[in-house]
């Protein structure tokens, strides 16, 4: 089995150390810290099926996921009760009522963090060769 090159050659830099990051002498930006940071729980047991990636904005109330319940037809959906942006998620299918399922960073002004984030998210893609055929 082969592993695909870019995660190995991409730093192992998580969004909150990134946010810390903004500030460093080098690119000459104030440091972007976290005013609040919350979890989403899970309303229900089930299986997790996740709508939204790390480092996306969310608002309040926004449809970020839903919770399939596996010995009926009945679906939970798992609502964002805090807007801000996703720093952390569960990755694993099976949930129970009450897990933590996204962790979500509320700032001040949001909107130049998120454009921040797209920032990186270039730099990082522009740096990962495109993958060679085996």
């Amino acid at each position: 089995m082969r592993y695909p090159a870019h995660p190995a050659r991409t730093p192992p830099v998580s969004i909150k150390t990134y946010f810390w990051g903004l500030g460093s002498p080098f690119n000459g930006r104030p440091p972007a810290d976290p005013s609040s940071t919350s979890w989403v729980r899970a309303p229900a047991s089930g299986i997790l099926r996740t709508q939204i990636p790390l480092g996306c904005k969310i608002a309040v109330n926004q449809k970020i996921g839903e919770i399939a319940d596996p010995f009926d037809e009945h679906e939970t959906a798992v609502n964002s009760l805090v807007a801000g942006i996703v720093i952390g998620r569960m990755n694993l299918p099976l949930v129970h009522k009450g897990d933590a399922l996204f962790h979500v960073a509320g700032f001040d002004d949001s909107a130049a963090i998120s454009e921040s984030l797209d920032e990186f998210k270039e730099e990082i893609s522009e740096s990962i060769p495109a993958p060679t055929g085996s």
